[in-house]
């Protein structure tokens, strides 16, 4: 036997692993002892699957080792194949054969792999349906047992191959509630008989029962590793992310206090199109919700990226490219899972306003939002405390709305090291608009946007502008479709999506506030030049013509700095306060 009792069951030493560019293991050091219950937790994507997947050659890496007993994985494949027949492994989504009862999947491999007679075979598969509490189901077909039972029927397929280390990768995610206490059950009865588990899972009331290890992983390493009672008690909070106390306090699919809900599973393979619910009560409709659309397509593990537009509901360009791509794609096309939001704040998007008209709320001014707020500090918070910690990358695309023309450009902020800034930068030019904008996050919204959560959060986001006056432009929702899909592929995510390769984009920066040009009065703004245009400081910006008529002097307005014009104001009538420009110059 290559798994021994006296042996660690897995040392798992400096294990790297990428997705395309997407480096989704990073240096992972890890030893479990024979005998002992592993619990791998942590959010969505943030390598816990892949990790597991590993340790029985599912997924191929790339550095490091791997070794099962005495057997590293790899070095001769004879015995990394009698290593892997060792290892049992349960998927969340059973993996059953359909057309096969369920003795015939139990038995399959006793007799395909291990040439076992079909009688030696069918009385082996009777005894473990019996310890999983099924042995009535036998002669059933798969889609004739609920979720648990045909959970129950993978793990008991599993335990015929008399495994010395069991996997178990979300064994309860695709389960209603009322199953996944049966399957817990089977499997706190496993632990207790001695089996070496490893188990990713979101149940942490499991963990606290039945795990002598608690790991908790985070954007590819491990953060923290400790006893359970450690873990729950008294855990290095320095090094866990945000949603990490939310994550522990989980013990169902959802970890938060939202008031938001919606029926998607997060986890779940395939394409799901449904809404989110945002409760709100009016004269007209007491319990009423209003329905956020909502596209989650998952394919196995990847990488999770969050694609958002109508933040501000008079900007079209993203609303379109991602209906469209929510549309189009399937998931056969991907390698871990993209989650769309088309039209984020519903209500200004149903109202063609940039602010809702519920509660006049401004989205990207309200991040990291309030559970209990008003609509739009609600949405804020569900993204924040939901969506965010799911994902790996967040692109938002905008556009200048009803007020403003813009340039199309991408815009990420500075990063919090020189590594993270470099590889912002790479994605900006990866996405290819032709514009490519740093912010110190000191204009505009500040610590209140959609951005500077997610940096807060260590996710990567991109910005876009893709052009205004409240139009559809047809270059812009293609430079939306198109950067999103090479963003997409570069991380690996649609490995072979067909888009064309980007354009050079020119980094530049807004140097300071006298890049923006106000209006000073209020009237009928005549501007001197447009947007993309270079201009030097003292250059005439336009003339503000009064509405009172030529008995009062007509007013000039001149730039401050030199720069490229990046926007400029839309509408005609301005009021004192009104942005009237707003330039970039290059980064040195």
């Amino acid at each position: 036997m290559t798994l021994t009792d006296d042996k660690a069951a897995v040392q798992i030493s400096s294990l790297n692993k990428w997705y395309g560019a997407f480096h989704v293991l990073k240096v992972v050091n890890l030893t479990i002892p024979s005998g002992s219950r592993v619990v791998i937790c942590g959010p969505s994507g943030s390598g816990k699957s892949t990790l597991i997947r590993c340790l029985n050659g599912l997924e191929a890496y790339q550095q490091g080792t791997v070794t099962l007993g005495t057997v590293r994985l790899g070095d001769n494949a004879r015995e990394t194949a009698l290593a892997r027949r060792q290892t049992g492994m349960v998927f969340q989504s059973f993996n059953l054969f359909p057309h096969l009862t369920v003795l015939s999947n139990c038995t399959l491999a006793l007799r395909r792999v291990l040439s076992m007679p079909r009688k030696e075979a069918e009385s082996l598969a009777r005894h473990f349906l019996e310890k999983v509490r099924i042995p009535e189901q036998a002669n059933k077909y798969p889609a004739q047992l609920s979720g648990g039972q045909q959970q129950r029927v993978a793990i008991a397929r599993a335990l015929c191959m008399n495994p010395r280390l069991m996997l178990f990768d979300e064994p309860t995610s695709a389960l209603d509630p009322e199953m996944v206490k049966e399957v817990l059950d089977v499997m706190t009865g496993l632990a207790q008989e001695g089996m070496t588990m490893i188990c990713v899972t979101h149940e942490m009331g499991f963990a606290r029962e039945v795990a002598d290890q608690v790991v908790f992983m985070d954007q590819g390493s491990i953060v923290e590793q400790a006893s359970p009672m450690t873990f729950f008690s008294t855990p290095r909070r320095s090094v866990f992310p945000q949603h990490a106390a939310a994550l522990m306090r989980r013990e169902g699919p959802v970890a938060t206090d939202t008031r938001i809900w919606t029926d998607i599973d997060f986890d779940k393979d395939g394409k799901q199109i449904t809404c989110l619910r945002l409760p709100f009560s009016s004269d007209r409709s007491a319990y009423g919700t209003i329905p956020i659309p909502i596209v989650c397509i998952r394919n196995g593990v990847g990488p999770t990226a969050l694609l958002l537009a109508g933040n501000h509901g008079d900007e079209y360009e993203g609303q379109v490219a991602l209906g469209k791509l929510a549309r189009q794609l399937d998931a056969s096309e991907l390698r871990g899972c993209i989650i769309i939001l088309p039209a984020l704040n519903y209500p200004a998007v149903d109202a063609g306003r940039r602010v809702s008209p519920l509660d006049q709320g401004n989205l990207n001014r309200m991040f990291p939002g309030d559970a209990n707020g008003k609509p739009t500090e609600t949405i804020a918070h569900y993204v924040s405390e939901v969506l965010l910690p799911l994902t790996d990358i967040v692109i938002d695309l905008h556009s200048g709305g009803t007020s403003l023309l813009y340039l199309p450009c991408c815009l990420i902020r500075v990063g919090r090291s020189e590594t993270e800034t470099a590889q912002l930068i790479e994605l900006m030019r990866v996405f290819g608009a032709p514009i490519g904008s740093i912010s110190d996050g000191s204009g505009g919204g500040g610590a209140t946007t959609l951005s500077a959560t997610a940096q807060a959060l260590g996710i990567p986001a991109l910005t876009t502008e893709l052009g205004g006056g409240a139009t559809m432009s047809r270059a812009g929702e293609t430079l939306a479709r198109d950067g999103v899909l090479r963003v997409l592929k570069h991380m690996g995510i649609l490995p072979d999506a067909i888009v064309e390769p980007a354009g050079p984009t020119r980094t530049m920066r807004v140097d300071g506030r006298h890049a923006f040009t106000y209006a000073p009065v209020r009237g009928i703004f005549e501007p001197a030049v447009a947007v993309g245009d270079e201009v030097q400081a003292g250059d005439l910006a336009g003339v503000i013509h009064p509405i009172a008529g030529p008995s009062e002097p007509a007013r000039s307005v001149q730039f401050a700095q030199s720069g490229l014009v990046a926007c400029q104001r839309a509408p005609a009538l301005t009021e004192p306060g009104d942005c009237l420009f707003k330039l970039v110059v290059d980064v040195p």
